[in-house]
């Protein structure tokens, strides 16, 4: 009776459809609406009502933006993924996690007016403890998106890569996006199904540490600091303690080059800090 309820307003606004199945004497069910069994073709009047009420989601509810100013700027998940390709998966996630209980961070492009909003998705990407990306056709086409992975990689998150074919190659200034570090799932466009629900939810239960996550830090500076113009490269220069014994050159990359063989492993994260969005 709970459900009726709450279903009826769903069905006049349009987003579910209930109908009640029929069974054909094949053993297949279908909807009255399709006519024929889809299985063996037999008419529906060979058919007998199956006393079971079904819906179908017809229309997703929207998005809600995600407001910089109500909610926290450091989500427990964060996606990443290429609006063209993964609107449906993408959607089907983001609900899937919020039913979790999971505070989640999706880039919808609906950043409210007076925030900044490369800082606002760069800066959640680096904050979100687990960092998802539906890794599409199109997606290392996004600069942006390979931004977000960089910083995500940066402050040592947890990668969970989809997988959502055709599968594109490894972009040539991210040789290190196949390195162990992602934990892997395979995905289709067009929706969620239960496998990958299930991992997924599993996925953000892991516990992240130094231990199960592989250092991709360095690799992410360097291709942060590529993104740099030179004279944004030379400030960050200034801003290192241990650079002040050296003066940067009139390159780029030979300043970054200087910057990254003297990051040890104890001075790394003072870089990683001044990487930050």
């Amino acid at each position: 009776m709970v459900v009726d309820n709450l279903l009826e307003p769903y069905e006049l606004a349009g987003v579910v459809h209930r109908y009640m199945p029929v069974a054909c004497p094949c053993g297949e069910t279908y909807e009255p609406t399709e006519k024929a069994c889809i299985a063996c073709g037999r008419p529906m009047t060979d058919a007998s009502p199956t006393g079971v009420s079904c819906c179908r989601v017809v229309r997703q509810p929207a998005k809600p933006a995600y407001d910089p100013h109500v909610r926290s700027g450091s989500p427990n998940v964060f996606i990443s993924y290429r609006h063209a390709d993964c609107e449906v998966l993408v959607a089907d996630i983001y609900y899937a996690l919020l039913a979790d209980g999971q505070s989640v961070f999706l880039d919808d492009g609906q950043i409210p007016v007076g925030a900044d909003a490369e800082q606002t998705y760069l800066r959640a990407a680096s904050h979100a403890e687990y960092f998802i990306a539906l890794v599409s056709n199109n997606y290392f086409q996004s600069d942006f998106c390979k931004k977000e992975i960089a910083h995500a990689a940066r402050c040592r998150r947890r990668l969970i890569r989809v997988n959502t074919p055709p599968i594109p190659s490894v972009p040539n200034d991210m040789p290190w996006i196949d390195s162990p570090n992602w934990n892997r799932q395979q995905g289709n466009a067009s929706g969620l199904d239960p496998a990958l629900e299930e991992a997924l939810l599993a996925a953000v239960q892991l516990p992240s540490s130094v231990v199960t996550i592989a250092d991709l830090r360095k690799e992410a500076c360097q291709f942060l600091m590529d993104q740099l113009s030179l004279g944004e490269v030379e400030r960050l220069w200034n801003r290192l303690p241990w650079m002040t014994d050296f003066s940067p050159g009139n390159a780029k990359h030979q300043n970054i080059g200087l910057i990254l063989r003297e990051a040890t492993a104890q001075r790394l994260p003072v870089l990683c800090n001044a990487l930050a969005p």
